[in-house]
């Protein structure tokens, strides 16, 4: 049985604050949001519009409790914008 969460969007598995970020983090079975991905599930910062792709479900849920390790957005909040300037 599948764990229970608050999300009732086609194809969620799984969804909540993030504790690290307070942000919504989500993971979606893809092919169910209509999202063209060479892998089977998604996780999505909804804060920030980030996606990320996961070939399998346990991957997916370490990726929607770690979105700053790929979520832009939310390492700007937390790291401040990314200087690539050179000085």
């Amino acid at each position: 049985m599948a764990g229970k969460h608050n999300c009732q969007h086609a194809g969620c598995r799984a969804c909540g604050h993030n504790r690290q970020t307070g942000t919504v983090t989500q993971v979606y079975k893809a092919v169910d949001q209509g999202i063209d991905s060479d892998s089977r599930f998604v996780a999505v910062c909804a804060d920030h519009g980030s996606i990320i792709e996961a070939n399998n479900l346990k991957d997916a849920h370490y990726l929607r409790a770690h979105p700053l390790d790929w979520c832009d957005g939310c390492r700007e909040k937390f790291e401040g914008p990314a200087d690539f300037l050179d000085t």
